[in-house]
């Protein structure tokens, strides 16, 4: 028997174990975020922008994206493998709990991709305000619009001037630098936009059908409330219709039972 109870929680056991391992890879690409946006300011506030640290950075948002759609495909194929489980009534409330745990960590990794995003265009906005402020020091001075439009461009000549000073080349090699910066941040953006849309998707989906559980499950009880009380009345019906019969039976038998006398009387006073 034990033997038996140990092996029909064993999957149980299995499940909430790669919920927990999923959890620290949640808190582990939380810690990665933090740290990215801790490399963003660092690259911000310098003068110079070393390669390396573009490098760093680069990786960091790399090993994001990389551990983010690994997460998203596991708990995809999670949720899928949980919707076939078989369907008594044990597994239909296992698979209702597996369900909300997975949708749960479904939520958090969503968020987390929509803090990231955020993060990503808070910087690239940065990093324009950085090209404009290069732009003025190597004497290109344009509107907010206008470097905008340079921003957006894939041209990378767009900044290629020429020029006699060393100050204004380093400016607008500074720009440059950026520009392509702005171009893979754009990339990156893209792609985590198109993975949390899938995630919102899911989410939204299993939201709309919560919503309509309520509203069933609203209705039943608004059915069950309905049938009990026709329910009542039909109980009470029920009971008049048998006092009704009753008294017609009784009064029956006095009416028999006088009728009986009287026509005993009669005789025997003849």
């Amino acid at each position: 028997m034990d033997g038996d109870a140990d092996n029909s929680s064993a999957p149980d056991s299995t499940f909430f174990a790669e919920i927990n391992e999923i959890r620290n890879v949640l808190a582990k690409l939380s810690d990665d975020v933090a740290s990215m946006k801790i490399r963003q300011h660092s690259l911000l506030a310098q003068t110079i922008v070393e390669e390396e640290e573009k490098d760093k950075l680069d990786e960091c948002i790399s090993g994001i994206k990389h551990r983010a759609g690994l997460l998203r495909r596991h708990l995809v194929a999670m949720k899928t493998n949980v919707e076939m489980m078989g369907g008594d009534k044990n597994s239909s409330a296992v698979r209702r709990i597996r369900r909300n745990h997975i949708e749960a960590l479904m939520k958090k990794l969503a968020d987390l991709l929509e803090m990231f995003n955020a993060a990503q265009i808070d910087y690239r906005a940065q990093v324009s305000k950085r090209i404009k402020r290069q732009l003025d020091i190597a004497g290109e001075h344009l509107t907010e619009d206008e470097v905008n439009a340079m921003v957006d461009s894939k041209s990378p000549q767009i900044f290629n001037r020429s020029v006699r000073s060393t100050a204004v080349r380093s400016a607008l090699d500074d720009a440059t630098s950026r520009h392509n910066e702005i171009l893979n941040l754009e990339a990156s953006i893209q792609e985590l936009n198109d993975l949390y849309s899938d995630l919102a998707f899911l989410i939204h989906v299993q939201g709309v059908t919560v919503d309509r559980i309520d509203q069933n499950v609203g209705s039943a009880v608004h059915y069950v409330a309905t049938g009990g009380k026709q329910a009542r009345v039909a109980v009470q019906y029920r009971q008049a219709e048998m006092r009704k019969k009753l008294f017609c039976v009784v009064a029956l038998a006095i009416f028999i039972l006088v009728l009986f006398l009287i026509i005993t009387i009669f005789f025997a006073t003849r």
